[in-house]
């Protein structure tokens, strides 16, 4: 065979699309990414298995003592193309998620969950949901990690999220779009125009970027979402072996919740921010009747300085229904 560095690519190029056509190709793929000093026999073993489905050029290479010279390329692509990169903009802020979350221990049932779903035959899309910090975003970014590291499967993902300015329609649109376009090893520019972008992800989600694996498609913080809204994210149809996985709280920004304690409750409009503990809710105190957060705090006064305690005490969340003094509001209230 040719030293042609070119000539080379081309013949891994006809074998590596041969081997992702048989039932075990993302097998044998796997196989050289985890054990490249045994390339040649894995290829070798495997030519041998499906000489009706390769060309014969590239048995003569592979069992024709050319092996040596189709390895280190063969080795080298595999590792390369098994998930997609960003570039370096947009890299750079995913980066700082990914690392934030980095540690992470537990949530084996849950993680195998999400595993099955790939595993499961139908496309679907599932939602992860849960109340605020409770490692909704960890278990995703865990996931995606342990996704990164085969073969079988491709994975796109990003993160929505006001506290990591990774927020707005054209990063989100921008992240998924260059994934999908490395899976395939295209480049090119991406459409400026929101709508277009738009467009061009749910072509791109419609023509199969992973090339017959099971794709996963991860979209963590839905509520996040500033000025506009996911919801245009999801296709109408997804295409076989195509599952898309989205996190979002329990309770999203400007929801009507009901905040209970064993005292009594009161129903306001949701705020979500960063700025405060996850396991704190802040209520103003300002309001009066319907709004009081009075009926839910504690009245109890220290023995001593007769001061009440309205300030602190546990209390649960839950959606609701939008009040009957929403109606009256004034448009600062």
């Amino acid at each position: 065979m040719t030293d042609d560095p070119a000539a080379v690519g081309a013949v891994w190029q006809s074998l590596k699309d041969a081997i992702l056509a048989t039932p075990d190709g993302n097998t044998v793929l796997e196989s050289l990414r985890r054990h490249p000093d045994q390339a040649a026999k894995i290829l070798a073993a495997w030519v041998e298995a499906h000489r009706d489905r390769v060309a014969p050029e590239v048995t003569t290479v592979v069992l024709g003592g050319s092996i040596d010279k189709l390895v280190p390329i063969a080795h080298a692509d595999v590792v390369k193309v098994y998930q997609p990169t960003l570039s370096g903009s947009l890299e750079l802020q995913l980066h700082g998620i990914r690392e934030r979350h980095r540690l992470f221990a537990g949530r084996k049932s849950e993680l195998k969950q999400l595993d099955d779903v790939l595993v499961s035959g139908d496309s679907r899309v599932v939602l992860v949901t849960g109340g605020p910090g409770r490692g909704k975003s960890a278990l995703l970014a865990s996931w995606i990690a342990s996704l990164q590291g085969r073969s079988d499967v491709a994975c796109c993902y990003t993160f929505i999220s006001r506290a990591d300015e990774t927020a707005t329609q054209d990063f989100t649109v921008r992240a998924l779009c260059q994934q999908m376009l490395a899976l395939r090893e295209e480049s090119t520019a991406l459409p400026a125009n929101a709508d277009e972008l738009v467009a061009l992800y749910l072509e791109r989600v419609a023509s199969d970027p992973a090339r017959g694996r099971p794709l996963a498609i991860v979209i963590d913080g839905l509520d996040e979402a500033v000025g506009w809204s996911p919801g245009k994210l999801i296709p109408v149809r997804l295409p076989p072996r195509t599952f898309l996985v989205c996190s979002a709280r329990a309770i999203a920004d400007r929801d009507w919740v009901a905040v209970e304690s064993r005292r009594g409750h009161v129903v306001l409009r949701a705020l979500v921010v960063a700025t405060i503990r996850p396991d704190i809710v802040f209520v103003p105190y300002h309001w009066a009747g319907a709004r009081s957060i009075n009926r839910v705090t504690i009245s109890s006064q220290d023995p001593t300085s007769k001061i009440p305690e309205y300030k602190v005490c546990a209390v649960r969340l839950r959606k609701a229904e939008e009040p009957d003094y929403a109606r009256r509001l004034e448009p600062q209230q």
